[in-house]
């Protein structure tokens, strides 16, 4: 990363990339159809799961950058 950076903007750019990491890289790894959770197979609740979980990491994201000014 830059040298310049500032630790708050390494910390949202990490934070951003969790769930991108989980929604992209992460769905080979979590494909199959076995176990069930709560009657969908286990690749669409971890789908469903994450779109959950977005928001809150962009959320906190936003309170790191509004923290700054």
């Amino acid at each position: 990363m830059h040298p310049l950076m500032s630790r708050r903007t390494r910390l949202s750019l990490a934070v951003a990339a969790i769930p991108v990491i989980a929604l992209t890289f992460a769905v080979p790894f979590v494909n199959r159809d076995e176990p069930h959770v709560f009657g969908l197979p286990f690749i669409l609740a971890w789908l469903i799961v994450w779109i959950v979980l977005t928001p809150p990491f962009m959320w906190i994201i936003h309170r790191v950058i509004e923290g700054r000014r």
